[in-house]
């Protein structure tokens, strides 16, 4: 290890303490003593269920006087959680603290893509970005499974650029088995495979039809490897299929129907509507059939306006980027969803001023010869969740490791202008000042 790798690590060590530190203090003053509701509620309970060896089921619902199996998410946060409930470290200030360490990993991750990218100074400001950055802090604190996902997205991303630097079979497999694991976190972010490990494949030099073939084969294989174990977990226990999760019934149920679709409640959600849904529910219904009659209602309401999806879609996106009935929409995300004031507001403003640097880091790689699409896909992933569903702060997380490390560059950029300093050479580096084509 050379002394400048060294000083880096050191200096990332550094960043990661001060992301601990903001974490442990907003931890403390706007979530301790931590009563987990909603969604928190469900993640603590389940993976408390899962550690006392009931499986993954759920936490509060009980049919003939048993727990219902449940797969209403991916599992891959439940397990992480479940670590320190086999511990006996069960309450929800274990979970708070247990997922610190996954946003310590995204700050390491960011910082050595950033690194990779544009050297040194790129990668402390995009661990910086991560570790004060309150779209990624807040997630930390709240026991959701976007601390999760922020994780595997980085490392999926940082690994589609180390199949980039050096295109062989191993390092397609560790990015294709990478985007299994996050698709495990997060069902969407499978659409890495076709966003990023495709077109990589086919943009790799001297391969001809049937090698490219060949690797994508690899490569999905790979992911689908990670993932086989919980598809087939899933086929024993419901009634109907359940691929990565079943809950996307009850969200398309909750956001295709009238108040959704018309009035002040356009491109969000509203219980009123599953309850419609849900009232029809014969008795004994497990969670996959809940899940497709939920499906079902929602897809005929929306055949039924699919003129007015096109206008229902952009006002999502619209909200999810504060372009679009900005104090509506933080209000609604601060009650009844539950986020804090101060922090919708920061996040926000955050995507707005990290969303305009990453224009301008992406014009810097692109000039250096980099692709830029293994970033782009992640805002594109966030993008299609929320125009599938609604504008959530919860699916946006996706593309924040995008846009704090292209940010990162644009940052670095300016400042090396500024300082009149030398414009990096095309390829990523391996050391500093040492790029690589």
């Amino acid at each position: 290890m050379t002394t400048e790798v060294r000083r880096f690590l050191v200096r990332l060590g550094v960043v990661v303490a001060i992301g601990l530190i903001v974490r442990l203090a907003f931890m403390l003053i706007a979530h301790h003593p931590y009563e987990p509701h909603g969604d928190a509620l469900v993640y603590h309970a389940g993976a408390n269920d899962l550690a006392q060896g009931k499986g993954f089921v759920l936490a509060f619902f009980l049919e003939n006087g048993e727990q219902q199996q449940a797969a209403s998410n991916p599992p891959l946060y439940l397990i992480w959680l479940a670590i320190p409930s086999l511990l006996g470290f069960d309450n929800p200030l274990a979970h708070q603290l247990w997922s610190f360490v996954l946003g310590a990993g995204t700050i390491v991750v960011l910082g050595l893509l950033g690194r990779k990218l544009g050297g040194d100074r790129t990668g402390l400001i995009a661990a910086l970005l991560a570790a004060v950055g309150p779209n990624f802090f807040y997630w930390d604190t709240v026991i959701l499974a976007e601390t999760m996902s922020l994780l595997t997205a980085s490392v999926a991303v940082a690994l589609a650029y180390h199949y980039w630097q050096s295109p062989d079979t191993r390092r397609l497999v560790l990015f294709g088995g990478a985007c299994g694991v996050a698709a495990l976190a997060r069902a969407e972010l499978a659409l890495l495979i076709p966003l990023v490990l495709i077109p990589l494949v086919i943009g790799t030099k001297e391969l001809d039809r049937g090698a490219v073939l060949k690797r994508c084969v690899v490569g999905g294989l790979a992911a689908l490897v990670v993932i086989t174990p919980w598809l087939a977990y899933n086929q024993t226990r419901f009634e109907k299929t359940v691929l990565l999760s079943n809950g996307l019934g009850v969200t398309l149920a909750a956001t295709q129907c009238d108040p959704a679709y018309r009035g002040e409640l356009t491109g969000l959600w509203s219980p009123t509507c599953t309850l419609k849904v849900k009232n029809k529910f014969p008795k004994g219904f497990d969670e996959s059939q809940r899940d497709a009659a939920y499906r079902e209602a929602a897809l005929e309401y929306l055949g039924d306006n699919v003129d007015r999806f096109p206008v229902v879609v952009l006002a999502r996106w619209g909200r999810a980027l504060g372009l679009y009935e900005l104090r509506h929409t933080l209000k609604f995300w601060h009650f009844p969803e539950g986020r804090d004031t101060i922090l919708v507001w920061w996040g926000m403003g955050s995507v707005w001023v990290l969303g305009a640097l990453s224009v301008f880091g992406a014009l810097a790689l692109r000039k250096r010869k980099i692709p830029v699409y293994p970033l782009v896909a992640l805002p594109v992933i966030a993008m299609f969740a929320i125009g599938l569903t609604f504008a959530s702060e919860r699916y946006r997380s996706t593309a924040e490791p995008a846009l704090a490390v292209l940010a990162a560059v644009a940052i670095d950029s300016f400042i090396r202008r500024r300082r009149g300093e030398p414009e990096l050479s095309d390829g990523i580096t391996t050391e500093v000042g040492a790029p690589t084509s």
